[in-house]
């Protein structure tokens, strides 16, 4: 056996395809830094439509969800239901104080143009996307929001039904 004509220990083939990867990679990445892309900045789509809600704590650990601080509830979460909820408030809270924001502020649920649900603190930067959390905590916070808006164009419609 001849030991003079060895195999490269790459076959040429794959050291290209790596090449033109790398330097592929590279040209991207050249063009995105002269363009000015960004990829940390945050996109926001258009806010289609929003409600300001009041989530108050209940007896036996229940959250509440109403309109107006005083107002009628307009759901309950039972207690096995509101970690999300109690967890979300509990650190909004850490955040209102330092921008004082008076803890009792109500939080605005908004659908923006492309369909997400975001809970934002509007004193505060907090923003949050419901899809981020799971189906479960999504669904919880579209049945808020879905509520809140019923009841809110209820409010808005007179007794004859129309605007």
């Amino acid at each position: 056996m001849d030991r003079s004509r060895r195999r490269p220990p790459f076959p040429p083939v794959a050291v290209w395809v790596i090449a033109v990867v790398v330097i592929a990679a590279l040209a991207l990445a050249i063009g995105a830094r002269l363009t000015g892309y960004d990829p940390a900045a945050e996109y926001d789509s258009p806010v289609a439509d929003f409600v300001d809600v009041y989530i108050l704590s209940l007896e036996n650990e229940a959250l509440g969800i109403a309109l107006e601080r005083d107002g009628p509830l307009l759901l309950t979460i039972e207690p096995g239901n509101t970690g999300f909820l109690t967890g979300m408030t509990t650190s909004h809270r850490r955040t209102r104080r330092m921008n004082d924001v008076p803890l009792d502020a109500p939080y605005r649920f908004q659908m923006t143009e492309d369909h997400r649900l975001m809970v934002v603190d509007p004193g505060t930067p907090l923003k949050l996307e419901a899809a981020a959390f799971g189906p479960a905590t999504a669904g919880q916070l579209l049945r808020i929001y879905e509520a809140a808006r019923s009841a809110r164009d209820a409010q808005a419609t007179p007794a004859g039904g129309r605007p």
